[in-house]
């Protein structure tokens, strides 16, 4: 896992087990619901629609890769890592022209974490190009958009940096600028989730 931009704090693979979970437990009360109906005429009465297949496939493929980029960061071969995460993004979303939100959060999330690994290796321009992706595919005021933006904020820090370390004072202050914005906007984006969720998150918990 990434060590150095303070971002990841959890294994993508982890949580795409547990959002597979999930779909999983929604499957089987589905299942029970239609049971409990009196569907019995058969097994394709209670069988889940194709499409919930296709995003347990989706979520499984997802999670073998973020493995596989696991193990190619622990080698230290990053290029690999991206290498292994970009086969995802060639893989058709379940739902085609309606994306299904599940599916949009993880390939949201992965393009987040090349972000992250492009900005390791100093592919700067890479790496927002990955961002803006994974912003327009990103569930508006999620964690998924906020963690972008985090992303985003980390790659102009990294950028500032970089410039700065070639003498470069203008651009290396505007890249700072950009990075408060970015973190500003992730903090006002990951408020609005928790506020969201937590009706009384307002007072701070007082």
């Amino acid at each position: 896992m990434i060590a150095d931009c303070g971002t990841r704090v959890r294994s993508p693979a982890t949580w795409i087990a547990s959002l597979a979970a999930i779909v999983l437990v929604a499957l089987a009360s589905w299942g029970c619901t239609g049971r409990d109906r009196g569907e019995t005429g058969g097994a394709s009465s209670v069988a889940a629609p194709p499409v919930d297949t296709i995003l347990m496939a989706y979520l499984s493929k997802a999670r073998s890769l973020h493995h596989l980029a696991d193990m190619r960061e622990e080698d230290g071969d990053l290029r690999g890592a991206v290498a292994e995460l970009d086969k995802l993004m060639t893989t058709p979303i379940p739902g085609g022209a309606q994306p299904m939100q599940e599916a949009l959060e993880v390939l949201a999330d992965t393009y987040a974490r090349t972000a992250e690994l492009r900005g390791q290796l100093g592919e700067f321009d890479a790496a927002e190009r990955d961002l803006e992706q994974g912003l327009k595919r990103a569930p508006k005021v999620s964690f998924f958009e906020g963690h972008l933006y985090e992303v985003r904020g980390v790659i102009a820090q990294k950028r500032a940096k970089a410039l700065a370390d070639k003498g470069d004072k203008d651009g290396s202050e505007k890249q700072r600028r950009r990075a408060f914005e970015d973190f500003d906007q992730a903090g006002r984006i990951q408020d609005k989730v928790i506020e969201r969720l937590l009706p009384d998150a307002g007072g701070h918990g007082r």
